[in-house]
C-alpha cells in the first residue's frame, strides 16, 4: 500500500510517522479491522501520532486511511483468484513438461543448426535480453565465452543500438524476449534488419514484432500469466532453447576440429 503515497509526501513523515506506516504495510489485515486505539498499542504508538501521520499523506483520518487499507486487501484477493487460482507445484510442473513440448518441435530443431551457423560464423555477435529474459542471453553469453566465441552481451539499449548501427551483413544479434513487444527488443532488432545483419529471436509470441522482423525465429512457448499486470511468464524454456544451441555450438566445434585434423 504504501506505493501508493508519493516519495515527496513520504518525505515530509518523521520517522515515528513513518514506521507507523511500515507497520501498517506488514498488518494489513489487522489494520483493517483495529480501531485506532488498537493500531496504536499494537504499534508502540499514540493515536495522535497516527492521526498526523494520516493528514500528512493527504487523508482525513485513521478511518480513511482503514479505508485504503481494505481496498487494497480486496484488490490483492480478486488478483490472485482471477491469475492464480488453483496454482499448485504440479501444475508448474505439468506447465513446464507442457512448454517444453511445444517447444522442442521438429520446426525448432530443424532451425538450431542455421542459427548455430550464423552465430559460429559472425564477425561481431551481440546478445540481448530485457527484464526476466536477461538470463537466459547471460547463460548463452557466458558458454559462447568458455568455448571461444567473442560476443558482448549488454543490459542498457543504447549501447545494443549503437553497436547494432555499425553491424553489416557479417554480423548478429540473439534476442531473447518472452512478449517480443516491448521497445528496446524491437528497435534494436529493427536496426539490425536494416543493416542486414542476421537476427536470431527466442521468442514466445509468434504474432510479435520481433517475430516477424527475425531471420531466424525460434519459438520458446511459455503460458501466459502475470499479477497487477505483472509480467511473470515463465523463462523457463527460453533457456531450454539457449541450452540447445550451446549443445549444438559444441558439436559444430568438435565437428570443425575433427575437419581440421583429418
Amino acid at each position: 500500500m504504501i506505493e501508493a503515497f508519493r516519495d515527496d509526501i513520504l518525505s515530509t513523515l518523521t520517522q515515528g510517522e513513518l514506521d507507523f506506516l511500515y507497520f501498517t504495510e506488514l498488518h494489513l489485515n489487522d489494520i483493517a479491522s483495529w480501531s485506532i486505539e488498537e493500531a496504536a498499542a499494537a504499534s508502540y504508538t499514540s493515536a495522535a501520532v497516527i492521526e498526523r501521520a494520516c493528514r500528512k499523506l493527504r487523508l482525513s483520518g485513521y478511518a480513511e486511511l482503514r479505508f485504503l487499507v481494505r481496498n487494497e486487501l480486496r484488490e490483492r484477493s480478486v488478483s490472485v483468484q482471477e491469475d492464480v487460482s488453483d496454482y499448485s507445484a504440479r501444475t508448474a510442473q505439468d506447465a513446464l513438461l507442457r512448454e517444453t513440448k511445444l517447444t522442442f518441435q521438429e520446426s525448432l530443431l530443424s532451425l538450431l543448426p542455421k542459427a548455430v551457423a550464423a552465430i559460429w560464423q559472425a564477425h561481431s555477435l551481440v546478445l540481448f535480453g530485457r527484464g526476466l529474459s536477461e538470463f537466459p542471453a547471460e547463460y548463452l553469453s557466458d558458454y559462447l565465452t568458455r568455448i571461444g566465441k567473442s560476443c558482448r552481451r549488454y543490459l542498457d539499449p543504447p549501447f545494443v543500438y549503437r553497436d547494432v548501427a555499425g553491424f553489416t551483413d557479417k554480423d548478429a544479434i540473439v534476442i531473447f524476449s518472452s512478449g517480443g513487444r516491448t521497445i528496446p527488443v524491437v528497435k534494436a532488432a529493427a536496426i539490425a534488419k536494416k543493416n542486414k545483419a542476421t537476427t536470431i529471436v527466442v521468442c514466445s509470441d509468434q504474432e510479435s514484432p520481433l517475430w516477424k522482423m527475425a531471420s531466424i525465429a525460434l519459438y520458446a512457448a511459455s503460458d501466459q500469466l502475470s499479477i497487477s499486470q505483472i509480467d511473470l511468464n515463465s523463462r523457463f524454456t527460453e533457456f531450454a532453447v539457449a541450452d540447445a544451441l550451446v549443445d549444438e555450438l559444441l558439436r559444430e566445434k568438435v565437428n570443425t576440429a575433427s575437419s581440421k585434423d583429418s
